[in-house]
């Protein structure tokens, strides 16, 4: 049993450093803070872990835990929640469906930029008669929302599995 508990344990740790490394290169968050989602995001507690859990895993001085809390909060990729006569803030990643929420508007803001651009292209003829401009935009315009498609489908299946008691 201890060899699968060592086993295990590494691999976790693999494992945070695997999201936490995505975090930071792929979502632009400082390392700490791609740490500390992804030690919620791969702990899976219902109940969230305290603060002294996550300094405790981070090794990390309490200032820079706290400052890196504040801002995946402020960011909403985590969330925290306390419990009737405690002080202990309990912490866990946003859920999947608010995560997805997020790329949706991300996208969704994208594309309006998108059709302005068009539309200024064309009011101003801007693309001076050169037509490779307007079809890059056309297509780009369309992954979009075919993309915003995929969203919209992946959250409302996100959903009904979070529902589920």
């Amino acid at each position: 049993m201890k060899i699968t508990m060592d086993r295990q344990q590494k691999e976790k740790e693999e494992l945070i450093e695997l999201f936490g490394s995505h975090f930071h290169r792929y979502h632009n968050l400082p390392p700490l803070a791609g740490t500390i989602l992804a030690i919620l995001i791969v702990n899976k507690r219902l109940d969230g872990m305290t603060f002294n859990e996550i300094l405790d895993i981070t090794k990390a001085s309490k200032s820079s835990v706290s400052t890196n809390l504040n801002l995946l909060l402020k960011a909403e990729r985590i969330v925290y929640h306390t419990k009737c006569g405690e002080r202990k803030k309990y912490f866990k990643p946003s859920s999947l469906v608010d995560r997805m929420s997020n790329h949706i508007k991300i996208v969704e803001a994208e594309i309006k930029l998108i059709k302005k651009l068009k539309n200024y292209d064309v009011t101003y003829n801007t693309t001076d008669g050169v037509d490779k401009y307007q079809k890059a935009s056309d297509a780009y315009l369309l992954y979009m929302e075919q993309f915003l498609n995929v969203i919209y489908t992946a959250t409302e299946q996100l959903a009904k599995i979070e529902q589920e008691k």
